[in-house]
């Protein structure tokens, strides 16, 4: 397998009791530059995420809980990771596209093979990671909802949504309304979608619309903090 010479250093979640699985999946991340890790269980995936960041999840897991952990995910701060599902054959390749998978790993697995499919959505999963880079700030914010305000804070900001501490939670896949003003004066309004939540009161939205001023001044801003991070 060729060294992948991307400065992206990827995070990846393993969710496997495998642990022939775990070593092909660490000799072929190391190839590609990739950090990886492991949960043996579904309940240990949970925990890790709602604790931490990962740019792609690998499932290796009855199809059932592999689609059931993908419809977690998808409610959690890792909504946006790319997920990749382990399948035994064509009929389980069927259901997991139709149930959330971004792509498969047919078994047997190899080192080369995951090497392969991963390197093969590299680029993607890269992309998707410059795009949810978060730059911690507090600011104030007013959340509408269903004629409803409700003022917050933004905790961080992404190009693709903020995390908000509101005084109670709204209900989950909500369209909400926000207006805040970047440290730049800026003013940011738009509207979002409520992805995840948390038991300490903060909500993530993924942002829906931006006019095309806000989205000009959101970009230059997040450019701006980028340039300063080592």
């Amino acid at each position: 397998m060729p060294t992948d010479g991307c400065a992206v250093k990827l995070h990846f979640l393993l969710v496997s009791n495998e642990s022939a699985t775990r070593d092909l999946a660490q000799s072929a991340l190391e190839e590609i530059g990739g950090n990886l890790e492991c949960a043996a269980s579904t309940e240990a995936a949970w925990d890790l995420f709602n604790s931490c960041k990962v740019d792609a999840v690998i499932l290796d897991v009855d199809i059932r809980s592999a689609l059931e952990l993908v419809g977690q995910m998808r409610r959690t701060k890792n909504a946006r990771a790319f997920t990749f599902v382990c399948v035994n054959n064509d009929a389980e390749e069927a259901v997991a596209l139709k149930g959330g998978a971004n792509a498969l790993l047919k078994k047997p697995l190899s080192a080369d093979g995951i090497y392969s499919s991963v390197s093969s959505f590299r680029s993607i999963i890269a992309s998707e990671r410059r795009r949810g880079q978060r730059y911690n700030v507090t600011l104030p914010v007013v959340v509408t909802f269903n004629q409803s305000t409700y003022p917050g804070i933004v905790e961080n900001i992404s190009q693709g949504g903020i995390a908000v501490r509101l005084p109670c939670l709204l209900p989950d896949s909500s369209i909400v309304k926000f207006s805040f003003n970047l440290e730049s004066r800026i003013e940011i309004e738009g509207s979002a979608q409520l992805r995840w939540s948390n038991k300490f009161g903060v909500t993530g939205m993924e942002f829906r619309t931006l006019a095309p001023a806000n989205k000009d001044g959101l970009l230059a801003w997040l450019s701006n903090q980028s340039a300063k991070t080592p």
